[in-house]
């Protein structure tokens, strides 16, 4: 074998090898986008249920408390108690939302690339 020959079949493997390559990155920004969407698919189920038995609870105990304290006391009393939730939320919002969930993301997001890193 000559060596254009020899060059000529390098380059060939090489195109080869770029192609899979490239080939491998789009298969592994597939898995996480399916990973991420699953992912959110999920916890917006989870959300949804959690949310309806927050309100079926709610109204649970406003009507409770209706009958206990008289007609609408029972729904203000609930509805005060959401406002107070929503203020300590808010006012923690970086404390208490943005550090967790940002902190979860990276994690995860460090967990897949370790993953790769350690496949044969």
């Amino acid at each position: 074998m000559t060596v254009l020959e020899k060059i000529d079949v390098l380059t060939e493997d090489f195109k080869r090898y770029l192609e899979t390559r490239a080939e491998l990155l789009k298969l592994q920004a597939t898995d996480k986008i399916t990973d991420s969407g699953a992912g959110i698919a999920a916890i917006l189920i989870i959300a949804t249920v959690a949310l309806l038995g927050i309100v079926f609870l709610s109204l649970w105990a406003a009507l409770l408390l209706s009958d206990r304290y008289g007609m609408h006391a029972g729904f203000g009393i609930v509805g005060m108690a959401y406002i107070l939730l929503f203020i300590i939320l808010w006012a923690g919002k970086t404390l208490l939302l943005k550090n967790p969930v940002k902190n979860r993301m990276v994690s995860s997001a460090l967990r897949e690339d370790e993953n790769e890193a350690t496949k044969p």
